[in-house]
């Protein structure tokens, strides 16, 4: 899978809300944290879900995830600065599409409306660069 193949699978993976956590990379139906290739997870942080897809043909492509991830955290990075986005503090590289899924806003729905959107800026990106 190439980075856009991967974003996008990540992305379709945690559509729907039901299918999406915040603060583990996955949970299962009673909502314990699993790791975000088990068997029983059912839904995804934005990492967890990207990392979940990685691994679907037996083994973590780390080149594609590296690449994916870097590319959710420029979207989250480049997100946040935005009039009107400003929903943490400060940005840490590294961390900022885990600071972006895991903020709280008391509005689950906006919340994962903004990590898609996150994901789309990433898409529109990479298929801009290839």
């Amino acid at each position: 899978m190439n980075t856009v193949e991967l974003l996008e699978a990540a992305r379709a993976k945690i559509a729907e809300p039901e299918r999406w956590t915040q603060e583990y990379d996955a949970r299962d139906k009673g909502g314990a944290d699993v790791d975000f290739g088990h068997s029983d997870a059912v839904c995804w942080c934005a990492a967890g879900a990207l990392g979940a897809v990685a691994c679907e043909d037996g083994g973590l492509d780390g080149v594609a995830f590296d690449m994916a991830l870097k590319a959710l955290n420029d979207s989250a990075t480049a997100y946040r600065i935005e009039p009107g986005t400003h929903w943490w503090p400060e940005v840490r590289y590294q961390a900022a599409i885990a600071q972006a899924n895991d903020h709280k806003s008391g509005d689950r729905g906006a919340d994962h409306a903004r990590v898609l959107a996150i994901f789309d800026r990433a898409i529109a990106a990479e298929r801009k660069a290839a």
